[in-house]
Parts: C-alpha cells; structure tokens; sequence
C-alpha cells in the first residue's frame, strides 16, 4: 500500500482477545489465517478478482510470546460484524499455545550478496 493514510479500513473493527489457559504461543497456522484473510476479500481466489485492501488482520503478540486470558492477540478488519465472527473462530483455531516457553523461529538464516 503505497498510501496507508489514506486506506479505508473495514467499517468493523473486532479485537482479537486471547481466552485459553496461561501460556506460550507456539504456533500459529499460516495456512488458516491465509484462507481467513481471503474469506474477508483481502486476497484473491481466481485472476481477476478484486482486492479489499480495507480488511485484514493487525496481530499484536507473535510465537514465543506469554497469553493470559484477556491478552489483545490482534484486531480484525471487517466489512460486516458476522464476517468479523468468522474470521475471530477462524483466528483461534489457527493459534496453538503451550505450556512451556517456546522461542520465535529464526526467520532469516543468512544474507546472500
């Protein structure tokens, strides 16, 4: 986006509170968010199809991070308040949280000149 200023995001705006026991995030599926994000309109299915770059997701904590219940995660972007709901259910069943700490992986392995 070149101009995130002047975006218009979704006309609802649904926090994302984590309500499971005291824990580490220790995964979340990319796959699911991916797929939750495009059921919002943030992505395209077939060429051609428009993109609403009003809706998404802004997430707040990361793997590796502590969650207790009431811990904002993320806020979701949304055209309608059902679609919000669904993109919520769909958010939590994309995050694993364990006991244990668990450290962020490594995202860059090394630079190639």
């Amino acid at each position: 986006v070149e101009r995130p200023d002047q975006l218009s995001l979704g006309s609802v705006k649904a926090p994302w509170i984590y309500s499971g026991p005291v824990g580490y995030i220790s995964r979340l599926d990319a796959g699911v968010v991916g797929e939750a994000a495009l059921d919002l309109g943030a992505g395209r299915r077939m060429k051609g199809q428009a993109i609403d770059a009003g809706v998404g997701f802004r997430l707040s904590a990361e793997v590796g991070a502590r969650v207790e219940p009431g811990r904002l995660l993320g806020t979701v972007y949304a055209r309608s308040e059902r679609e919000a709901q669904i993109a919520l259910a769909r958010l939590d069943a994309a995050l694993e949280v364990s006991e244990e700490p668990t450290t962020s992986p490594t995202l860059v392995h090394e630079l190639v000149d």
